[in-house]
């Protein structure tokens, strides 16, 4: 396959998954991780795709914004269904902010055909439309401000103070990209931005509200970061709410730590194995241009000869005897110097050979050396977190086993001794197997 080809069918790749790893591209292609992420380089200063950690993704063009009435027929099956998983998050007496969004539009309908007593506040005017004939169980309030058309909501400085006054229990955010690497959430706009961003700062919870296809995806203004200080349940990527302990934010924290400077110790040595290889072809090709050299020469020595035979037998049939000997003494010259270059052809064709060997030695030693190093960092990433999780686990078990004496020794159940036995055989299977991992 050319090379032309495999990038279009790359690129297609890409385009229609949304994202490929080299890991994937590598094998459907049959060729090397590091030739892939090379075709990804060259593909990223094209234009076609944007490159990532493992991989790369649509690039996708920063388009105009829609208005809110033509955004809301756009997968539309599916924004219902994010929708749904929307409302099952909000509970009895909820305060919710509803920020601007079709989805959000979708969520309202539902709102206002449910049951559950909830105090809707919103920057967009189309939520009133929707809920203005729900029951008595909705209460609305529109917030103020300059309404952007472009937006189709209220935003700007005024909004956001308004905003500021409230806090919710629950927020849905629109959102148009989020970068899975970094962590940003991004729009077009930066005053809607600014507003994304007070709704955040107001709300206990908050819901990113978006398309699936807006994941791994940078826009042009960010307004928040998915870290330990927000937390954010992205109802189309993660399906269902995950709430996060603090613990098990520092352990991921730390893994990506680990991973990233994974990532720069490959990528330095991946540099140092192409600076390496740079080198030695450099060197190649001197010794390949000084072959050709040689062989141009041992040419021009042939013609040499076959012109002073052509004058020998000349000078055989004149029977000039002086002439004949300057030409033998040539001839002899030349023989010499022949011999010379093929010396020197054959030592040049050696000093290749060791090269490409020396070459191949050194690439290999660097690919062992990384994959040693890749392991060793992978087990050490994996300890770490093992270890964080255990102490995590053991607080956890202890407070049980604590609650439960209490609750045994308060009600004087008879279940004391039979409890003490029981906890007995299982530190004693822990002491066993201890002893047996450390032998």
């Amino acid at each position: 396959m050319f090379l032309e080809e495999r990038y279009d069918k790359i690129i297609k790749m890409v385009e229609d998954k949304g994202r490929m790893s080299v890991k994937d591209l590598s094998s459907i292609f049959k060729v090397t991780e590091d030739c892939i992420r090379k075709d990804l380089r060259e593909l990223e200063k094209r234009g076609k795709v944007k490159r990532v950690h493992g991989g790369a993704i649509t690039n996708r063009s920063h388009n105009d914004i829609k208005h809110i009435n033509e955004r809301k027929e756009i997968n539309s099956g599916k924004k219902q269904e994010i929708a749904k998983r929307a409302f099952n998050e909000i509970e009895d007496g909820d305060i919710v902010f509803l920020d601007v969004s079709s989805i959000n539009l979708e969520l309202a309908q539902i709102i206002g055909s449910g049951s559950k007593k909830v105090i809707v506040v919103s920057n967009m005017p189309q939520v009133s439309t929707v809920l203005n004939d729900s029951k008595d169980n909705i209460t609305l309030i529109i917030v103020g401000g300059e309404f952007n058309k472009k937006v189709g909501a209220m935003i700007g400085a005024f909004t956001n103070q308004y905003i500021s006054q409230f806090t919710f229990d629950k927020s849905f955010v629109g959102v148009c990209g989020i970068n899975e690497e970094t962590g940003w959430i991004s729009t077009l706009n930066m005053e809607d931005g600014a507003t994304k961003k007070t709704i955040i700062d107001n709300s206990n919870k908050s819901y990113l509200v978006m398309e699936e296809e807006k994941y791994n995806y940078d826009e042009f203004y960010k307004f928040a970061k998915l870290d330990e200080q927000v937390q954010f349940a992205i109802l189309e990527v993660l399906k269902q709410q995950n709430k996060i302990s603090k613990e098990e934010i520092e352990i991921i924290k730390t893994e990506n730590s680990k991973l990233l400077e994974e990532k720069a110790l490959k990528e330095k040595q991946l540099k140092e194995k192409e600076d390496l290889i740079t080198t030695y072809q450099k060197i190649n090709n001197e010794l390949e241009e000084k072959s050709r050299n040689i062989k141009i020469k041992l040419e021009e020595k042939e013609k040499e000869k076959l012109l002073i035979r052509e004058q020998l037998a000349k000078e055989f049939e004149n029977n000039k005897k002086d002439e004949i000997d300057k030409l033998n003494e040539k001839l002899k010259i030349i023989n010499e110097e022949k011999a010379k270059l093929l010396q020197s052809e054959k030592e040049n064709a050696e000093k290749l050979k060791n090269n490409n060997i020396q070459l191949e030695n050194k690439v290999n030693e660097l690919e062992n050396k990384l994959k040693v190093e890749t392991t060793q960092q992978k087990e050490l990433i994996k300890k770490e977190f093992l270890n964080e999780k255990v102490k995590s686990l053991r607080k956890i078990v202890i407070k049980d086993i604590l609650e439960l004496a209490n609750l045994i020794t308060d009600n004087n159940l008879d279940l004391a001794d039979e409890t003490i036995l029981e906890l007995e055989r299982t530190i004693n299977v822990f002491k066993y197997k201890n002893k047996e991992n450390r032998l």
